[in-house]
């Protein structure tokens, strides 16, 4: 087996501890939010506004650089907790995104808990990957961890962070024991078969009531059809780059796609910051950058 004894006595003490806790997690659907399908929660709807928690450091280092804050060092951990305290008490927001690969969780628990808003109030999207390996115990056991570092009993959504074991702004490769995710191993590691079997773990967590709904990010129609080909449960989320200067390089197919298969399309960067200034796109022979003027007209 996959997954040790040991896993699922933690996790049908978790999943007892929601169906007896006093709080019930909210559905959200009275404030303005969407409905997740799919791998979610019946009725579970998602905030429509939300707080990313990444670079909140004071280390000298670009959006996207992993990882941001270092194990909270000092400077980091304060200013991450003082932005989760102002957006829900003072902006009013309920959706935290974070991520294990933030390395700033447990200051965002402190904000949460500095706020005196109850948990089941908040809705807290998380991830696992990209700085952590992929693969199916890795999963698991990445979520017993940021279980323990937000000091929560469940994630509302939890989302693979990269389609791949390696982000495009990281050198080093982060090592897996799975055999599809191994990539010293080139006799086993599979990119596909690593994905496969990282939904698979997400796929036990959601049916074991750990997270109330699970998705990806950063994934393309190619990994969502593959999906579909093996005959999984499909995201309730696909959250990506989407903005108008991406929209029409692929991005509205990808659109498409998701609304066919009621997965919804979440976008981080909606503005287009920084991922133009990474990462411009061309169009038409067109370059577009943060710099052109013509980025909101039509080419």
């Amino acid at each position: 087996m996959k997954q040790s004894l040991s896993f699922f006595l933690f996790a049908c003490v978790l999943t007892l501890a929601l169906r007896t806790s006093t709080a019930t997690p909210s559905l959200f659907t009275n404030v303005h939010s969407f409905p997740l399908f799919n791998s979610a929660e019946t009725g579970l709807h998602m905030p429509a506004l939300g707080l990313g928690t990444g670079f909140y450091g004071e280390q000298n280092v670009p959006y996207g650089t992993y990882p941001e804050c270092g194990a909270e060092p000092p400077g980091c951990g304060p200013s991450t907790q003082k932005a989760v305290y102002t957006w829900l008490t003072k902006a009013g927001g309920l959706r935290l995104d974070c991520a294990n690969s933030y390395y700033n969780q447990r200051s965002v628990a402190q904000g949460i808990q500095q706020s005196l808003i109850d948990r089941s109030e908040v809705f807290i999207l998380s991830k696992v990957g990209t700085t952590f390996p992929l693969g199916y115990n890795e999963t698991i056991n990445q979520t017993l961890d940021i279980l323990q570092e937000l000091q929560t009993t469940w994630i509302d959504l939890l989302l693979v962070h990269w389609p791949t074991m390696k982000h495009p702004g990281e050198s080093d490769v982060p090592k897996s024991s799975d055999p599809a995710c191994n990539t010293t191993s080139p006799l086993t590691y599979n990119e596909k078969g690593c994905r496969l079997s990282t939904w698979s773990a997400m796929i036990l967590l959601f049916e074991l009531g750990i997270v109330r709904s699970i998705g990806v990010s950063n994934y393309n129609i190619t990994h969502l059809q593959e999906m579909i080909d093996a005959n999984l449960p499909l995201p309730s989320v696909n959250q990506v780059s989407f903005n108008p200067y991406n929209y029409r390089t692929g991005r509205a197919d990808l659109l498409e796609f998701c609304q066919n298969n009621h997965i919804q399309l979440v976008a981080y960067s909606p503005l287009g910051v920084p991922d133009v200034h990474r990462y411009p796109v061309t169009y038409q022979n067109k370059t577009l950058t943060g710099m052109s003027p013509t980025l909101l007209q039509d080419p």
